[in-house]
């Protein structure tokens, strides 16, 4: 009736309009005629038929206060009905709230981690240089650049460059590796960020003799963390690998450096960038796009490139085509350094791609449930019709108890979103989460949850609605089941088929992620991780100087083996299975004249008893000993994939290789298993290990330590030891040497487990939903089955013909399901290992546990309806 009053109001304006515009032009034609001007004929009219304005005025706030206390309305008879039926109502709201917290989740770090734009002036106006060649490139420049661009630029109007590095920072006597970043003087000017205490670094900061000291500028939680806030570090000292810096100030708490994923603690300034391979930023002007910038930075790049050619006879062929051959290229840089984002794009759309199909599964699922309880309401509706309510009016009735229902789910979801946002961080990246990458509820989190809870409960709603309203009176009354109404269920079939074909797509992806995690840890790494600690140890940039530092290691080692429970200890420039290396172009005496195309080598430097404190099996020779130093000749040992490369049928010991233009070669003393070298996926590569105590200046080493029991037991008592010799001396990255190779596998665990997860919950959903939509059809049949047991049905048969009606639907599901599975794991094809996306016996897992689990579903209203007393079930209305 409100309605209808509404339109009458309506009606009644249009009217008024009509007549106001012909009431107002009489008059005003007839104040013309009796001498008055236009603009005084007109404000005499308009005065006279104030009254009109005021009546149509009155119309328009009547209906908009009709249309308030109309949704007022619907949103108290939503909850009315919500609280009624609360079993439904907690099986939707959790359902929607896992659906929409996970997207809400994975959005939230997707958004932190790729979309933020840097907190920085005119951020759009950023651009990094990189060098492109064919087949790669890199975001560590030549430094020429910076000079090159700086000269007269005619689009940039500011050019800086800066690098990053793990260093020693030493206040008050106690030290601790920090993030430094090394940046030039115009960094801060450049970006546009100011100081929140003290100043930030200026020009003439940046001299030769300050590099990587002299002055410095704290993170703004670095500062929170080391220094509790404390407004006088101002003009403290510190010392950086021994150099002292003076602290100038601190950024602002917003500004986060350049790279999310790693905010520097402390800036200092970067000297001379030709001593390193800096990163070069840029920013344009305005007005100026990267295109036009472009040919600028090329002809910039090309300078530098001839600097470098008379200097390049010495290189190896590959290498000087390769450097010759590259050419700059700007990137936009706006959100920041690209490494996070290029690491770890794929694997969030991945996940978001899972929890998308995740929640349009509940969506289907809440659907046919309210198709279902639609049936229950067909006699309201049909009287409310009966009545005179329209279709329009109920739809949105309807609609709003379904967005209301998605909206408390949404609610709930960001409790969900905060939890799954940790333990999604947890699999990703670790337990040393920079706080950049913290949950922030945040505007743009609030308005994507919001919509998100709009549209799924519009998604899920809109279909019931409109099969609940469709056709006149009489035919909503006829599907009232306590008239005898029998409704068709054919919409609530097909959205069960629906979400059995996203079930099987969804275990399919994790049967294939299980399967890759499981193929990847059955890997030979090459050797025995088991009972082996590593920690980092930096001695030559603290206090022992280079030419003391192999006396120092040599003593440190006799310390630790001395400690009951070690079995052998030694150290190593990089760890066994470190992320990083040195490549090198190698020359063997069994090939001397043969061209360095293919001759690529890794290389590490290793303490005597490496491999055996290791776990790595020695094949031919001997290892390098103690006596391996300066003084005695150089020796090096190779492992099975270079020895089989440069000396096939032959064994190796005692032959010699080096470098192609040095004049010394190295003897081999000894041939060593092959190991995996920092990645499971990689194929061996040849490696060299060259004495640690032969090497001039010794810096950054890794102790390996095997024990007779529990490492991590002993990790304490070792750092004692070793801090005893120097109080200063930091140590860090403690892990055992198991844990190092389980963390490379940190990205394939974390698909197994969310898909695990997302796939679990899609199952659960999904055998609700089979088992709603069979029990509303036993049901809706129960006369027909007390029919069947009174001729003589056996139970069995009863059983069988709903069995039946089961698995035919999850047979149309799976008919959907398994070319959609086959078509969507084939853009997984990069993230798999030992295994196709086209996995048969993947596929069939999938599909006869949703069959399983479907069967189990429908199995309980079947035996339910073959437990029917015939004489009630006829009686049954």
């Amino acid at each position: 009736m409100r309605l209808r009053n509404l339109f009458r109001r309506s009606a009644v304006e249009r009217e008024l309009d009509e007549e106001l515009r012909f009431h107002i032009e009489s008059q005003v034609e007839m104040h013309l005629r009796a001498g008055m001007s236009e603009e005084e004929a007109r404000r005499c009219a308009a005065l006279a038929f104030g009254g009109v304005e005021r009546a149509k005025e009155e119309c328009r706030d009547a209906r908009g206060i009709g249309l308030l206390r109309s949704v007022v309305q619907d949103l108290r008879y939503g909850f009315r009905t919500m609280a009624k039926r609360p079993t439904f109502t907690a099986v939707a709201v959790m359902s929607l709230a896992l659906g929409i917290g996970a997207n809400a989740a994975i959005f939230s770090l997707f958004h932190t981690a790729m979309l933020r734009t840097l907190p920085v002036k005119q951020p759009e106006q950023l651009a990094q240089v990189t060098q492109v060649w064919r087949g790669g490139w890199q975001t560590n420049v030549e430094p020429g650049i910076l000079e090159e661009l700086r000269r007269s630029p005619q689009s940039l109007s500011g050019v800086f460059a800066l690098t990053q590095r793990t260093v020693n920072l030493c206040a008050g006597g106690a030290a601790e590796r920090v993030e430094a970043q090394l940046v030039t003087g115009d960094y801060y000017s450049t970006l546009g960020v100011p100081a929140f205490l003290g100043r930030t670094l200026a020009p003439e900061d940046d001299r030769p003799e300050n590099e990587g000291g002299g002055v410095g500028v704290l993170g703004y939680s670095f500062w929170t963390r080391r220094f509790g806030r404390d407004p006088e570090v101002l003009g403290k000292t510190v010392y950086l690998d021994g150099l002292p810096v003076t602290i100038v100030g601190v950024t602002p708490p917003e500004f986060f450096g350049l790279d999310v994923a790693a905010p520097p603690d402390i800036t200092v300034p970067l000297g001379n960038p030709a001593h390193f391979e800096p990163w070069i930023w840029a920013r344009l002007k305005p007005g100026v796009s990267m295109r036009q910038a472009q040919p600028e930075l090329e002809a910039a790049f090309q300078r530098v490139l001839e600097t470098l050619r008379p200097g390049s006879k010495d290189w190896s062929v590959p290498d000087r085509e390769r450097r010759l051959s590259q050419r700059a290229q700007f990137l936009p840089a706006d959100k920041g350094a690209p490494g996070f984002q290029v690491a770890y794009e794929q694997s969030l759309q991945v996940l978001l791609a899972f929890a998308g199909v995740v929640l349009l599964i509940a969506c289907a699922n809440i659907a046919s449930l309210l198709l279902a309880r639609s049936a229950a309401r067909a006699g309201e509706i049909g009287l409310r019709l009966a009545i005179g309510a329209g279709r329009r009016r109920l739809v949105r009735q309807l609609l709003t108890e379904s967005v209301l229902l998605s909206l408390v789910g949404g609610v709930l979801g960001v409790f969900f979103a905060l939890w799954g946002y940790r333990v999604l961080l947890a699999l990703l990246v670790g337990e040393n989460v920079p706080e950049t990458l913290g949950f922030r509820l945040d505007f743009r989190v609030l308005a994507f949850t919001a919509a998100l809870s709009v549209l799924t409960g519009v998604l899920f709603g809109i279909a019931p609605a409109l099969r609940a309203t469709g056709g006149d009176v009489f035919s909503t009354l006829k599907r009232d089941p306590r008239l005898g109404g029998a409704p068709r269920q054919r919409l609530t079939k097909s959205l069960v088929v629906v979400q059995v074909a996203a079930s099987i797509v969804l275990l399919a992806g994790a049967g294939l992620f299980a399967r890759t995690l499981r193929n990847l840890r059955a890997i030979d790494p090459g050797f025995h991780p088991e009972s082996v600690l590593t920690m980092r140890i930096d001695a030559a940039q603290h206090r022992v100087p280079g030419q003391r530092s192999a006396e120092f290691y040599r003593e440190l080692i006799r310390q630790v083996q001395a400690i009951p429970g070690v079995k052998a200890a030694s150290l190593a420039e990089i760890p066994l299975f470190g992320a990083g290396g040195y490549w090198t172009t190698v020359w063997a005496d069994s090939f001397p004249d043969a061209p360095e195309d293919d001759h690529k080598t890794g290389f590490n430097n290793v303490g005597p008893d490496f491999f055996r404190s290791a776990g790595v099996p020695l094949l031919a020779g001997r290892e390098i000993g103690e006596r391996d130093d300066r003084s005695a000749p150089e020796v090096v040992i190779v492992n099975e994939a270079l020895a089989h490369k440069y000396w096939p049928y032959g064994n190796p010991v005692g032959r010699r290789l080096g470098w192609p233009e040095a004049r010394t070669k190295f003897e081999i003393v000894g041939v060593v298993r092959n190991t995996k070298y920092g990645n499971l996926r990689q194929p061996v590569p040849p490696m060299v290990y060259f004495s640690l105590l032969q090497q001039e200046k010794l810096g950054e080493v890794t102790l390996h330590v095997r024990t007779l029991g529990a490492p991590a037991l002993l990790a304490a008592r070792i750092r004692r030891q070793i801090q005893a010799l120097d109080s200063g001396l930091p140590v860090y990255r403690i892990e055992t040497l198991a844990d190092g190779v389980d963390r490379t596998l940190r990205r394939e665990r974390m698909f197994a487990t969310l898909s695990g997860f997302f796939g679990l919950l899609a199952l659960a959903l999904t055998c609700v939903g089979l088992y709603g939509v069979i029990a509303c059809a036993v049901a809706r049949r129960t006369n027909e089955i007390g029919l069947r047991i009174a001729l003589g049905a056996t139970r069995t048969a009863v059983v069988w013909m709903v069995l039946r009606e089961t698995l035919m639907l999850v047979a149309g599901g799976a008919i959907i399901g398994v070319p959609a599975a086959l078509a969507s794991t084939r853009l997984l094809r990069g993230l798999l290992f030992g295994l196709t996306p086209f996995s048969p016996a993947t596929l069939a897992a999938a599909t006869l546990l949703l069959a399983a689990l479907g069967a189990f579903a429908g199995y309980l209203p079947a035996r339910r309806a073959a437990l029917l007393d015939p004489t009630s079930a006829l009686r049954h209305e």
